[in-house]
C-alpha cells in the first residue's frame, strides 16, 4: 500500500504547483518502486518523474524516462492500477510523453503515443482516467495548431467530466474549449469561456499548468485586440513561473510577449522578447518552441528588410525537422 500513498503525495505536491516538493517525492518513489518487482508501480515511479521534470522545464531529462515508463507497458501490466492510483499510470504515462515529444521536435511520434493512450482507455472501465485522457489529448492537438480537434476532445471532456462531478476536468475542459473557440472564430466567446474556465479552476485548488492556461488567455486576448489585458495576463504567467518554477511553457509565454508588441509596433521590444524565447527554447532543448520563436523573429527581421538575416536564423532550425510537416507551425515557417 506504499506505493499509491507515494504516488499520492507526487500528486498533490504537482496539482498544487509546488514543483521542488513534487520533484523530491518523485524521486523518492522511483527510487523505492526500483527495488521490487512491480509493473504497476515502476510504471507509476517513472511517470511521477518524468512529469515533473516535463513541469520544471527539462523536456530531454523527462523524455528519458518517459521511454522507461512505456516501455514496461502493454500486455503485462497489470489490470486494476487505476483503481490503485486514482488513475491509470500506463495511459497517463502515453498522454504526457506526447506533450514531452512535440516540446522536443516529435509531433508525428507525439500522435502515436497519445494514439495508444486512447487505445488503452478503451478497455478500461475508470471515468476519471477517461475524461482526464480528454484534456491531456486537447492540450496535444492545441501544441500542434489542430483546433477543431481541440474543440471536439475539449467538448467530450466536459461532458463525460461534468456528469461525474469532476470539477478540475471541467473547468480544464473549458479552458481548452474556449481557446479553441477564440482561436476559430469568436474571440470574445472564446475569451469569456477562458476566463470562466480559469476561475472554476482556480476555485479547485489546483494550480499547476496555470503557466499553460494563462498563456492561452494571453494569445485569444491579443488577437482579440485587448492587448493590455493580454500584457497582464502574461504578467501573471511570468509571476508564477518565478514563484513556482514551473517553466513547462516558458520559451511561448516571452514569444507570446513578442507578438502582443509588435501588435503595438513595439518592434525593438518585441525583438528583445523573441530572442529571449529563443534563448530558452535552446537553452532547454525544446525544438518545438525553438521553431516558433525563430519562425516569428525571422518574420520581425524579413518585414524590417533583412531577408538574409531572416533566412539564416530559421533555415538551420527547419532543416532540423524530420517529421510533422503537415502541422501548421512547420508549414508557416516553410
Amino acid at each position: 500500500a506504499t506505493f499509491p500513498v507515494l504516488f499520492g503525495i507526487w500528486i498533490y505536491q504537482l496539482t498544487r504547483a509546488q514543483h521542488a516538493r513534487a520533484a523530491e517525492a518523485a524521486a523518492d518513489l522511483l527510487q523505492r518502486v526500483q527495488q521490487i518487482d512491480d509493473q504497476g508501480a515502476r510504471i507509476a515511479g517513472f511517470l511521477a518523474k518524468a512529469v515533473s521534470l516535463s513541469h520544471i522545464g527539462r523536456p530531454s531529462d523527462a523524455q528519458a524516462h518517459y521511454a522507461m515508463g512505456t516501455a514496461l507497458c502493454g500486455a503485462a501490466e497489470q489490470p486494476g492500477q487505476a483503481q490503485r492510483f486514482g488513475l491509470h499510470p500506463g495511459i497517463c504515462i502515453h498522454a504526457y510523453q506526447a506533450w514531452c515529444l512535440t516540446t522536443l521536435g516529435y509531433p508525428e511520434q507525439a500522435r502515436r503515443s497519445t494514439e495508444q493512450s486512447q487505445a488503452d482507455v478503451e478497455g478500461l472501465d475508470h471515468v476519471y482516467t477517461h475524461s482526464r485522457r480528454l484534456y491531456w489529448q486537447a492540450v496535444l492537438y492545441q501544441m500542434q495548431g489542430d483546433w477543431p480537434t481541440v474543440q471536439r476532445l475539449a467538448a467530450e471532456a466536459i461532458a463525460v467530466a461534468d456528469e461525474q462531478g469532476y470539477a478540475m476536468v471541467v473547468a480544464c475542459g473549458h479552458i481548452m474549449h474556449g481557446a479553441a473557440v477564440g482561436a476559430t472564430g469568436d474571440v470574445d466567446a472564446g475569451i469569456g469561456e477562458l476566463r470562466e474556465g480559469l476561475r472554476a479552476y482556480r476555485e479547485t485548488g489546483a494550480r499547476f499548468q496555470r503557466t499553460y492556461h494563462l498563456a492561452l488567455l494571453a494569445d485569444a486576448l491579443g488577437t482579440g485586440g485587448h492587448l493590455d489585458e493580454g500584457h497582464a495576463s502574461l504578467d501573471q504567467a511570468f509571476a508564477f513561473v518565478e514563484e513556482t518554477g514551473e517553466r513547462l511553457c516558458e520559451s511561448d509565454l516571452h514569444r507570446l510577449r513578442g507578438k502582443l508588441l509588435r501588435h503595438q509596433r513595439s518592434d525593438d521590444a518585441a525583438e528583445a522578447s523573441l530572442q529571449e524565447a529563443l534563448a530558452v527554447a535552446r537553452q532547454q532543448n525544446a525544438r518545438w518552441p525553438e521553431l516558433r520563436a525563430s519562425r516569428d523573429l525571422a518574420r520581425l527581421w524579413a518585414e524590417r528588410g533583412e531577408r538574409q538575416r531572416a533566412l539564416d536564423l530559421l533555415e538551420p532550425v527547419y532543416a532540423w525537422f524530420t517529421e510533422g510537416f503537415d502541422t501548421p507551425d512547420l508549414v508557416e515557417a516553410k
